[in-house]
């Protein structure tokens, strides 16, 4: 059951990352991800206008500094599914995984995110696929 209901949406720009050679493939771009609460146990939802599409449950851990500033972690496990033919990830729906870092500022979000998406080598090759993503993000609900 998710621990609120307080709606938070986050617009960023996701890097891929070239680890070594046998990533090649650029999945970059513009990204939206909604959540349903930015603390505890919620459910989120990303897009990439390079076609990748990911889901799943997150959980936040929020430590308040002032009564206007609070640091955030939130690790991430679901589900991607991506639109087209990527080498590095040979069936359309894989998993993903990861976790945000960040800053809240009254209800605006400041952070970064590491995503990481694989087949748990269910089909090889399993090469993977790793984004680092800068996020901005607004809190609709105290």
């Amino acid at each position: 059951m998710l621990d609120c209901l307080a709606l938070v949406t986050f617009l960023g720009y996701s890097q891929t990352l070239f680890p070594n050679r046998y990533h090649t493939t650029d999945l970059s771009g513009t990204t939206l991800e909604v959540r349903t609460c930015e603390r505890g146990l919620a459910a989120y939802g990303r897009l990439h206008t390079s076609g990748l599409f990911a889901g799943g449950i997150t959980y936040g851990i929020t430590a308040r500094v002032n009564d206007v500033v609070t640091v955030s972690l939130s690790p991430h496990v679901g589900i991607s599914y991506v639109d087209h033919p990527v080498r590095e990830l040979p069936q359309r729906t894989q998993f993903d995984v990861g976790g945000q870092v960040g800053v809240w500022y009254k209800n605006v979000f400041v952070g970064a995110q590491y995503s990481h998406q694989s087949n748990a080598g269910m089909t090889q090759p399993n090469i993977g696929h790793d984004q680092i993503i800068g996020q901005v993000g607004y809190r609709w609900k105290n």
